[in-house]
């Protein structure tokens, strides 16, 4: 339930700091679009002449095509990460030995690395590869470098105190290295310990609930 109720925290300071920004962006490009008039009618004795409600007009106009551009951008990035998605999803899905020591360039569904009676994968290698849920995973220890998250929203601390916990249903991945591998749509959970080195070593991690 404390986690729970953290996510919910976070998701409600999230949206409050996104309509922050936009705010922040719709004041700025105001100030800029009537600096930018207040200019033209200073220099240039045809602006003089305009009134005041011509210049309203123009900065609204202004505001509106600074805002539409900046949708339209928002929109390409968010169908560009779509189509990333969707084809990293589409990728051939081989059949994964989960007793294997290393796995190097493969795409791998983490249901295919469950070992029986929950036990935790240990000590393996994962280089260049595509760790695909949807799933939870616990990461206990072990190396990272260079990993990405593409639809896996924020990783998760747990409890201070709490860092030997009974998760059934949760592939645990103990002591492992992950280099250069990307996690899509899978949930994280790690200890304090781990939490703060994924957020000092993968930059863009956000790791939430370190205490």
């Amino acid at each position: 339930m404390k986690i729970i109720d953290r996510l919910e925290k976070f998701e409600s300071l999230s949206s409050i700091s996104e309509r922050m920004y936009n705010i922040i962006n719709f004041l700025l490009t105001l100030l800029g679009s009537t600096t930018l008039l207040g200019l033209l009618r200073y220099i240039d004795p045809y602006f003089k002449s305009k009134s005041y409600l011509f210049f309203f007009g123009a900065v609204v106009l202004l505001s509106l095509i600074v805002f539409a551009m900046l949708y339209l951008f928002k929109a390409a990035k968010y169908k560009q990460a779509k189509e990333n998605y969707l084809r990293v999803l589409s990728e051939t899905k081989l059949q994964i030995n989960p007793l294997e020591e290393v796995f190097e360039k493969q795409v791998i569904y983490l249901e295919q690395l469950r070992l029986p009676l929950n036990e935790p994968q240990k000590n393996k290698t994962f280089r260049h590869c595509r760790l695909i849920g949807p799933l939870t995973i616990f990461i206990y220890g072990g190396n990272f470098s260079h990993c990405g998250f593409m639809q896996s929203g924020d990783v998760i601390a747990l409890p201070a105190n709490e860092d030997v916990v009974n998760l059934a249903g949760v592939l645990i991945l103990q002591e492992c290295n992950l280099f250069e591998c990307t996690f899509v749509n899978v949930t994280i959970l790690v200890p304090q310990h781990v939490g703060r080195m994924m957020q000092e070593n993968l930059p863009g991690c956000r790791v939430i609930g370190l205490s």
